[in-house]
């Protein structure tokens, strides 16, 4: 159901697993079907912890921010002091904002330290960890604002103009290409905002 009929052809995927979301406060207001596409064997204790802690991230940030601190209701711009952010108008800065334990998170730091001797000298990373710092995590709420994005979890990155949420590999040549282009007077969600 809801999955196209040729998913089962390919031979690289070993098991599709599906699972049911409720929403709700009191009552249960919608259900969504969510399927995962995995490459390892059927074993349901492995997928269970693998969602829970994909769904950690989501939860983790979002409690805080909204339920706790009603922030989803918040319009006010709020003004931040970043003693350690600089800009250069040779280099983009590159807000990236993460969440401790998520793996997603890890692989784009080991991408960015892969491509810092080829393309350092176009980029200044910042990086923000958001899971267990508050003043973080409203920086990155404030900023996927400015850009016109709510935050729906990490790793949410803003080069330039740009922003991208999550990562994989289509998301690695998209950030090059973003940090080769907009090295040279670019935007910049702090400076530019201040």
């Amino acid at each position: 159901k809801g999955l196209p009929n040729n998913i089962y052809k390919n031979k690289s995927f070993r098991t599709i697993l599906g699972d049911m979301i409720g929403h709700n406060k009191f009552v249960l207001l919608d259900v969504e079907d969510r399927y995962y596409i995995i490459s390892f064997s059927n074993d349901i204790e492995l997928f269970s912890k693998s969602v829970r802690l994909e769904w950690g991230v989501e939860n983790n940030l979002h409690a805080p921010l909204d339920i706790i601190f009603k922030e989803d209701n918040n319009t006010t711009k709020r003004e931040f002091n970043l003693d350690s952010v600089t800009y250069d108008s040779e280099k983009v800065n590159i807000y990236f904002f993460y969440g401790d334990g998520c793996p997603h998170c890890k692989k784009e730091h080991e991408f960015f330290d892969s491509i810092e001797e080829t393309y350092g000298k176009y980029y200044k990373l910042n990086d923000f960890e958001v899971m267990n710092n508050k003043d973080n995590a409203d920086l990155l709420k404030e900023f996927a604002f400015r850009m016109g994005y709510e935050v729906k979890g990490v790793p949410f990155t803003i080069i330039g103009t740009k922003v991208f949420v999550g990562f994989n590999d289509d998301i690695r040549s998209q950030m090059i290409s973003a940090i080769t282009s907009e090295h040279k007077n670019s935007y910049d969600v702090y400076f530019s905002n201040k």
